[in-house]
């Protein structure tokens, strides 16, 4: 009997792309080999964030380098799409592993791709500081969430990891073919997007377990 592709049902998705990724993840997950699983496909993670430090740190030098970090974006943009898809598929069971190991190392994939940028242009480190700091918070805001709501919110304002990972292949592509000069407006307005994406996910949040503490309030009077 052929298998059905599963979703995380935990997870909730309002970004632009979810739909057409799903499709093709459906379309892939019965054709990854058997030497490939839920477990590696996940590990992955690290390898790709390694390969995008030692290609940022030698796009200092050479800024050829940074078709390296684009391609290992491409490459742990496959390789997550695909771990919880093929664990649910063939039934795995590692749930609350790949919960806890894949976002984990999502979030270094994130450090290692501010990193280095960080390598390439030096002078504007704060501004990469501030952007991690923003999105480190959504981060921590997403698992605080999840944590009384049991939904994980994977895009805010219709913006999620695919389209961030589409951001910072143009974005490489700008570099490298008209320099540095535009960086710094660019990282202040990515920073100021950011944090009002933020304050958004904030003030949804506080509503959201505003809510599910009144709704238990009322549950405890009527039982009373």
């Amino acid at each position: 009997m052929q298998k059905e592709h599963k979703t995380d049902k935990t997870k909730t998705n309002t970004s632009f792309l979810w739909k057409y990724e799903q499709k093709w993840i459906a379309w892939a997950v019965p054709k990854v080999p058997n030497f490939l699983n839920g477990r590696n496909l996940t590990w992955a993670t690290s390898l790709w964030s390694a390969i995008i430090l030692t290609c940022g740190y030698f796009s200092i030098q050479n800024i050829y380098w940074v078709w390296g970090v684009s391609a290992s974006i491409v490459g742990q943009y496959i390789t997550d799409s695909l771990d919880g898809a093929v664990g649910r598929y063939r039934g795995s069971g590692l749930i609350n592993w790949g919960h806890y190991v894949d976002h984990l190392l999502d979030f270094v994939f994130l450090c290692a791709v501010i990193i280095s940028y960080a390598f390439i242009f030096p002078q504007h480190i704060l501004l990469l500081m501030i952007l991690l700091a923003i999105f480190g918070s959504h981060y921590a805001s997403t698992f605080l969430i999840f944590s009384f709501s049991n939904k994980f919110q994977m895009a805010a304002s219709g913006i999620g990891m695919n389209e961030l990972k589409i951001g910072l292949l143009a974005f490489n592509a700008i570099i490298f073919f008209n320099g540095t000069d535009f960086v710094e407006t660019m990282l202040m307005i990515l920073s100021l997007l950011a944090l009002i994406a933020l304050f958004g996910v904030i003030y949804t949040g506080q509503k959201e377990a505003e809510k599910i503490d009144n709704l238990k309030r009322k549950q405890q009077a009527s039982c009373s």
